[in-house]
């Protein structure tokens, strides 16, 4: 059995979520509020804590990836973004 890191284990928490209006270091919620995201988090929010510089993500942290890698998919390996320039 395969488990799966909580969503209070990511180090995008350390921004609040553009997206759904939820405070710095607590979970993304879904269904207009209603639900808790336990498992991950919005897009915009990974998006707004990259722009943010990365904050809390001092030493090795497993979930955190180099700026020029993309997920293809989840549980997959890291590949390098094609050159855009």
């Amino acid at each position: 059995m395969t488990t799966h890191p909580s969503a209070a284990d990511l180090p995008q928490l350390a921004v609040p979520c553009p997206r759904c209006a939820a405070p710095a270091h607590q979970l993304c919620t879904s269904h207009g509020g209603t639900r808790q995201r336990r498992h991950d988090t919005h897009m915009d929010r990974r998006a707004a804590w990259v722009a943010a510089g990365r904050p809390n993500t001092a030493g090795a942290d497993p979930m955190t990836e180099p700026e020029d890698t993309v997920r293809t998919r989840p549980d997959t390996t890291v590949t390098p973004r094609p050159d855009t320039a």
